[in-house]
């Protein structure tokens, strides 16, 4: 609880921009949302290397990682059989720019608060979690493979706007509310 407060207070002093200790509505978005403020941004980063940066050696190892990535997702996440190779793709692909197989505090931030395009992003990533073959090209066959992943994130409308009898449709969600 202490350490959760001490953040709070840290927060509130970086969101607080005319020092009078009283939020108004804009600062107090900056003190909730701060990866939105240029101005507070960088108080997730600092607060993500203090979560991850278990040996408080200003750099974050794969272990380090894997570590948070474990405790951040869930049970079912973790059930996935490719969930690590996943992870540790990403961490070595995507977020260690450098590849000195740690994460800077630079690193890091361009992780969280990135200055590319977050979609595109997303896609890669996804599309990484289910290229087999690494030719970083989802084919049909993988996409079928994956479905549950790719297919799920389509709304079930769509598949029978495009396929009228209904009868070769992919199962597109395993929500139960659908």
């Amino acid at each position: 609880m202490k350490h959760m407060y001490k953040r709070a207070e840290r927060r509130w002093k970086y969101a607080d921009r005319n020092s009078d200790s009283v939020l108004v509505k804009d600062e107090y978005k900056d003190f909730v949302h701060p990866e939105e403020s240029d101005r507070t941004k960088e108080i997730l980063v600092d607060e993500a290397m203090e979560d991850m940066d278990a040996d408080a050696n200003g750099e974050i190892s794969l272990d380090e990682y894997m570590t948070h990535i474990n405790d951040m997702s869930s049970e079912e996440e973790r059930s996935d059989p490719n969930f690590a190779q996943v992870q540790q793709n990403h961490f070595t692909s995507y977020l260690d720019k450098n590849k000195d197989s740690v994460l800077s505090k630079d690193e890091l931030k361009e992780w969280l608060v990135p200055t590319y395009d977050r979609h595109e992003a997303e896609s890669w990533r996804l599309i990484q979690s289910g290229d087999q073959n690494q030719d970083e090209k989802l084919s049909k066959e993988e996409l079928l493979e994956y479905q549950d992943q790719y297919l799920s994130l389509i709304e079930p409308e769509f598949w029978h706007k495009y396929n009228a009898d209904h009868t070769t449709t992919p199962s597109p969600s395993n929500h139960e509310e659908l």
